[in-house]
């Protein structure tokens, strides 16, 4: 299984870039949310909300699975990544705690 890395792009993100498996560890202890998303092909797409979002009680980075079953990473009403239907066959939020 092949396992991408990825963050948010800052304080009000609009999007996700591709960091290294530590960067990533590091930043899943953040609190801010993690989303696998698990692709048609047996590869892992792992996006980490970092400590710069905005946090709130609950999760601020999300899935959200459309009724034609494309599939967003969501943070405060913004798309981050999307995968039509066709690209992923699962998903999973993990909610992380700070150390």
């Amino acid at each position: 299984m092949t396992r991408r890395y990825y963050i948010t792009d800052g304080p009000r993100a609009t999007g996700i870039i591709e960091c290294s498996a530590d960067y990533f560890g590091e930043a899943a202890l953040s609190g801010r949310g993690v989303v696998d998303v698990h692709l048609a092909d047996g590869s892992v797409d792992s996006i980490a909300g970092t400590r710069y979002l905005e946090a709130d009680l609950h999760l601020v980075l999300w899935a959200y699975e459309h009724a034609d079953r494309t599939l967003d990473v969501v943070y405060m009403g913004a798309t981050l990544a999307s995968y039509p239907p066709e690209q992923w066959v699962r998903w999973e939020e993990r909610q992380s705690r700070p150390c």
